[in-house]
Order: C-alpha cells, then sequence, then structure tokens
C-alpha cells in the first residue's frame, strides 16, 4: 500500500510533502519526507526519485485513488525534474471497487467513506489547514510529523478495506498502471 501528502492537488503547482509505503505482511513502514531529503521544500525531485525507485522493487502495490491521484501527481513530479515515470506493473486501486458500476454503491468512495461502510476501528483522520501550510510553508517538523502520521493511516485503512472487499468478493480483477 502507499499513499502520498502534496501542498496542492495539481502536480505542476503541487509538492511532495511526505510519501509512506506500507507492507501489511511484515508490518513494515517505509517514509519518505521532503524535509529528509531536500534543502528546500519546494525541491521535491529527491522524494519523487526515492519513491518511484522503491515502488519499483514490488511486484504489485496498492492505493486508494492512486490511478486518479496518487501516479500521476509522482509522474508529474519526476517528469518536471527530468526523471523517467514509475515503471507500469500490477496495481490494484480499491476506490473503483466501492463506485456503483463496478461494484458497491456507498454515498461516496471516499476512504473514510468505505472505513465507515465496513465499520472500521481504524478511521481517517482529519488534519487541520494550518497544518498542511505549516508542512508546507514553514519546514515545521510537527507539522510533517502529523501528515507522515497520516499517510500511515491512509495505508492501513486502504488495507483493511481492500481486505474486506476481497473477502466479500467485490474484487474480481487487478490491472495494470500506470
Amino acid at each position: 500500500m502507499w499513499d502520498i501528502e502534496t501542498s496542492d492537488l495539481k502536480g505542476d503547482i503541487g509538492r511532495i510533502l511526505c510519501a509512506v509505503i506500507y507492507e501489511p505482511f511484515r508490518k513494515k513502514y517505509t517514509i519518505f519526507r521532503n524535509d529528509e531529503l531536500s534543502d528546500c521544500m519546494a525541491d521535491d525531485a529527491a522524494i519523487a526519485v526515492a519513491l518511484r525507485d522503491e515502488l519499483e522493487t514490488y511486484h504489485m502495490t496498492m492505493g486508494w485513488f492512486s490511478k486518479g491521484f496518487d501516479v500521476s501527481f509522482v509522474n508529474t513530479r519526476l517528469v518536471k525534474a527530468g526523471q523517467k515515470v514509475i515503471r507500469s506493473g500490477l496495481h490494484l486501486d480499491g476506490i473503483w471497487f466501492m463506485k456503483g458500476w463496478r461494484g458497491l454503491n456507498t454515498r461516496s468512495s471516499k476512504l473514510a467513506v468505505a472505513a465507515e461502510f465496513f465499520n472500521l476501528k481504524n478511521r481517517k483522520p482529519s488534519v487541520d489547514v494550518d497544518v498542511w501550510i505549516s508542512a508546507a510553508f514553514g519546514g515545521d517538523k510537527e507539522a510533517m510529523d502529523i501528515l507522515v502520521d497520516r499517510c500511515k493511516a491512509d495505508c492501513k485503512i486502504t488495507h483493511e478495506v481492500t481486505d474486506k472487499l476481497f473477502d466479500a468478493g467485490v474484487i474480481r480483477n487487478i490491472q495494470s498502471y500506470p
């Protein structure tokens, strides 16, 4: 499972603040923080490359709205830095199995709604806008710690929801992406 937190939703404007890869079978988190990989928060080339290189070591990756956001955002930042994009590989994006025409028909396919629907103990943490600003523009280590914790929670919840979707027989295929 993997997730990123960014300073904006558009890859040409926003920067990758942090990223987390969670290996559920080993219960291991790999954490990437731009405040540790670069001297300037506006330069996210090192975190984009490090994340890409780590993702390419796995046979399969999973995320939540990762096809719609995370992959394209990271690829945008990689190309901007003059780097190659993430190599194509097996990837499961659970959000598409929470959308009515492919799977379930809940009021929303957001991860928070999926966690609620499956009555998971873990829930998606809310983060105040000032934390995002402090992490992105103020170099605030504590704010970045909060975003890393959110990334870790998103990965763990994605794993739990994906397990529920598999158990229910909703997930019937795994595709290659990007």
